[in-house]
């Protein structure tokens, strides 16, 4: 190409990648003097001097060069280049040069889909790059988080899918034939010697198995995010061809999922829980049946929108997705596919589909399944509807935030930076600024005191405590930002800590405001063209009756408070006080005292009966035995002992049945009584025979606690009679196998 050049001076040349295709010339050291070069089929015109094409000389030392009357053509020169470079004729772009379509050979169509197939290879691993950047950037941030036995456990679980060894703590040995192998999985040094730490010094070598059975691992969710706090679950995707095992395969792998799980949460206190993800399956959006974790139904494209935006690769191949630039997978993903599947590459990717919309009709199921959500995690459950809001106002006009987060790290420059490449960073900040320009200022502070509860730092060491410091930075920059002090920030961190009146109006707050969004978002969606859900009647019906069941207001219902039963809240200095209403009636009053109130007294709630009292601390999760509950002096017969006695009764006795989930089984069912305690003569003097009062406390198989209390006019003789009685304030419902007669201090088989 060269036809009578001169370069003075020694060049050293590389052959580069950087962000374009280059040529694979690699001159080293060269020296170039006067020398003529026979023009060849693609030279340059006839001219004095060189033209250069398809070089890059971003890494090279060009202070001495001399390119004086260079004709270059599609090269690159790194931004520092000196001024005197760009003298004595240099032209960078010479276009008269540039081939014609008359210079280029004919083309056939073969010829022009390896062409194809080279050009789509090259943005390939263009991406790649950029990918496994933005994932050792979250990886960075999961472990700047974690605790030292949290992040001990990270690596230990895909050593533990890789292999069927049970290390010290696993309920029992994993089945020989339980599928296992993950693809391309190399655990390095570090992992081998917290493996061997916690195997008491054994030490494994890892298997390479011809035919691994998981294709990928990867955990999604607020893991390697500014929204990770030390208390965060983990859920991983195990990414498998499930056409390749049978049934009692399929088995064994979920039944060593789940003891993987119990291993977590009872070795490492930590909730971790898989999902088995066919990735045909996933391609396909069929995600199954909606269960009490998976969304199933009721969310499809949704679930696959959040798994690319918040995901962590762990082990295994990448989804072509995240290797593409949004630009081309928008038009060409199917033809990308089908132009580099038989490339000898390939088999590192796996194909999960690609996403530029949301069907109209998931959005239904999906205002269903946060609000189902938002009963186990509420600030999360407020971001995710505030999130379905925006794609149902801005339906068809903006695109989906996973592919604004993708185009985020695609173009990150050379550093990556904190607020550009965090996933939940990018989500509250997109979404404050959609409220903002809507001028939903509520829905903006909402959403801010959601996400920093969420957080739950309530003093500076939480907010310093980090291995890196990258969270902190990031979380300085948001308090920067949004407007938010430290001061503001401890504070609602602290939330478990405030008085319960706070806490009790927070929780109302909530469940008002998820309520107004999901009758918000019926009314937006039904305005959507071609609406219709896709949830499966079964799901529909299902969640409908869990959010019933659990928000609904009936009569002789205990109620629930929605922070309850996933805060930290632990009261202490409880007492119970007799009292009367201003209608005279006997109540009681459970009332907090503390040493921060100065001598006042918060009422946490009155009641009728102090069966009321203790059935509430019961479906809240808020009893605990020690240090107790004390009884401040009544002209009643009751005493402190009589209370202790009974609370611990009705715990031993509902405890079971508040923490076994309620299955989607019996939500497709009509309710039944699955708990019946009876509570006899709480309140009359110990010679007292008949019975003259009882509580009824009853659970139904949807988790729904009930109480009523009766006061006979004339009392009853015995167990019979009262038995009858119950039978007919309960009719038609029949009386559970375990039923609890209670009677001073002593239970009995009803």
């Amino acid at each position: 190409m060269f036809r009578d050049c001169s370069f003075q001076s020694s060049l050293i040349f590389h052959s580069n990648f950087d962000g374009a295709m280059m040529a694979d010339s690699l001159f080293i050291g060269s020296t170039i003097s006067k020398t003529s070069f026979e023009k060849t089929d693609l030279a340059c015109s006839s001219f004095a001097y060189a033209c250069i094409r398809g070089i890059s000389f971003v890494g090279s030392n060009l202070d001495q060069a001399d390119f004086s009357g260079i004709q270059a053509q599609f090269c690159r020169f790194p931004t520092h280049i000196r001024p005197s470079l760009l003298q004595n004729d240099i032209d960078l772009n010479a276009r008269k040069y540039q081939l014609t379509l008359e210079d280029m050979p004919e083309l056939d169509e073969p010829l022009m889909s390896k062409l194809n197939m080279l050009i789509f290879s090259e943005f390939i691993h263009y991406g790649e790059m950029k990918f496994m950047r933005q994932n050792r950037y979250s990886l960075i941030m999961a472990f700047d988080i974690f605790k030292p036995r949290q992040a001990d456990l990270f690596q230990i679980i895909p050593y533990l899918l890789h292999e069927n060894i049970a290390l010290p703590g696993i309920r029992h040995d994993f089945d020989k034939a339980t599928p296992h192998g993950i693809f391309d999985y190399h655990p390095g040094p570090e992992s081998l010697e917290i493996i061997s730490k916690y195997a008491r010094g054994k030490r494994y070598v890892p298997a390479r198995p011809a035919n691994p059975a998981i294709e990928s691992l990867f955990t999604m969710g607020s893991i390697g995010s500014v929204a990770q706090a030390d208390d965060s679950d983990i859920d991983y995707w195990v990414c498998i061809h499930e056409a390749r095992f049978n049934k009692e395969e399929l088995l064994l792998l979920e039944k060593k999922l789940r003891t993987i799980e119990a291993y977590a949460r009872e070795e490492f206190h930590l909730q971790v829980t898989f999902f088995t993800v066919d990735i045909i399956k996933a391609r396909d959006n069929d995600f199954g049946d909606s269960t009490l974790e998976s969304s199933g139904s009721a969310q499809a494209m949704l679930l696959k929108e959040e798994f690319y935006r918040t995901m962590i690769h762990v082990a295994g191949k990448l989804p072509l997705w995240s290797v593409l630039p949004t630009a081309f997978s928008k038009t060409y993903y199917k033809a990308i596919l089908n132009l580099v599947a038989g490339l000898p590459d390939f088999f590192r990717y796996i194909d999960l589909g690609d996403i530029h919309a949301v069907p109209t009709g998931e959005f239904f199921g999906a205002s269903i399944w946060q609000m189902f959500k938002s009963l186990k995690s509420p600030f999360k459950s407020i971001l995710k509807m505030a999130l379905l809001e925006k794609y149902v106002c801005e339906y068809g006009q903006k695109p989906l935030l996973c592919n604004i987060y993708k185009d985020e790290w695609m173009n990150s420059g050379i550093n990556l930076k904190p607020a550009q490449n965090d996933a939940y960073y990018i989500l509250v900040d997109n979404l404050l600024n959609y409220f903002g320009s809507a001028g939903d200022k509520e829905s903006a502070s909402l959403l801010l005191t959601c996400f920093f509860l969420k957080l739950g730092l309530s003093q500076p060491k939480d907010l310093d405590h980090t291995v890196f410091g990258l969270r902190k930075i990031l979380l300085e920059h948001c308090m920067e930002k949004w407007g938010w002090t430290r001061e503001k920030v401890f504070g609602i961190g602290g939330y478990a800590s405030w008085p319960y009146k706070n806490i009790a109006a927070l929780s109302t707050l909530l469940e008002a405001y998820i309520i107004k969004k999901y009758k918000f978002l019926n009314k937006a969606v039904d305005a959507l063209p071609e609406t219709g859900s896709l949830i499966s009647a079964e799901d529909g019906t299902v969640l409908g009756r869990k959010v019933y069941s659990e928000l609904s207001r009936q009569p002789d219902k205990i109620s629930k408070v929605l922070l309850a039963s996933r805060s930290v809240i632990n009261f202490t200095g409880l007492h119970i006080r007799h009292t009367r209403t201003k209608e005279g009636e006997t109540a009681w009053e459970l009332i907090h005292k503390t040493t921060k109130s100065a001598g006042r007294d918060e009422t946490l709630i009155t009641a009728k009966t102090i069966e009321e009292i203790g059935a509430w601390l019961m479906i809240n999760s808020l009893y605990t035995d020690e240090p107790g509950i004390n009884l401040i002096p009544n002209p009643t017969p009751v005493t402190a002992n009589d209370i202790r006695k009974l609370f611990r009764s009705l715990g031993a006795y509902f405890d079971p049945l508040i923490h076994q989930p309620v299955g989607f089984d019996p939500l497709l069912r009509k309710e039944t009584l699955s708990g019946l305690f009876v509570s006899v003569n709480f309140y009359s003097p110990p010679q007292q025979r008949d019975i003259t009062g009882y509580t009824l406390i009853y659970m139904n198989t949807w988790g729904e606690m009930f109480l009523k209390s009766f006061w006979p006019e004339k009392g009853l003789p015995g167990i019979k009679e009262l038995k009858k009685a119950v039978q007919g304030h309960l009719h038609p419902l029949t009386f559970p196998e375990r039923t609890l007669c209670y009677f001073r201090g002593i239970t009995k088989k009803f």
